[in-house]
């Protein structure tokens, strides 16, 4: 028996993390390989944000995890909008291939990144958080930081899989 599987209980909930992380990256690109492009471009419902824009603001966040964990700089600053804007304002006009291949090296790039990172690393703060903030809360930390991000990116997977050729009139 590996004793070492039996007392490394953060390590274990870290490789729980990021598989689970993984996971939905994987669910999102097939999620974005599924249908023509076309269909990316319209409303997932009535009043509701386009695919395209839902995969600009997923890219987009996750550019913005590397700083905000520390494992780098953002890799496409020009998507940045995505994450502030509202798909209405938004003067960004990136096409849906550009975004996939944005979304594909920014997932590489942060999983590759963070794999570096040791169980202590994981449970220091974010950028996010002060370290005073940090103090009080040392919760405040890098896997919550991802945790936080899955969900987010979860929910929106939600919205994409309202997404149907029929509802979007093809």
């Amino acid at each position: 028996m590996d004793t070492n599987l039996e007392t490394n209980y953060t390590g274990q909930i870290i490789s729980q993390v990021l598989r689970n992380w993984d996971n939905e990256v994987a669910h999102v690109n097939r999620m974005f390989n599924k249908y023509p492009d076309e269909i990316y471009m319209q409303q997932v419902a009535p009043g509701r944000n386009s695919a395209w824009y839902i995969l600009g603001h997923l890219a987009a966040t996750t550019d913005a995890m590397l700083p905000q964990s520390f494992a780098g700089e953002l890799i496409y600053p020009d998507i940045a909008p995505f994450l502030y804007t509202s798909e209405k304002t938004l003067s960004v006009k990136a096409n849906i291939q550009y975004l996939r291949r944005c979304w594909v090296d920014i997932t590489n790039h942060f999983s590759k990144e963070t794999r570096r990172f040791s169980s202590s690393e994981w449970m220091q703060r974010h950028a996010l958080t002060s370290q005073e903030d940090f103090a009080r809360d040392p919760g405040r930390n890098r896997l919550n930081l991802l945790m936080s991000r899955t969900a987010h990116l979860r929910y929106h997977l939600g919205q994409i899989a309202l997404l149907t050729p029929t509802n979007a009139g093809i």
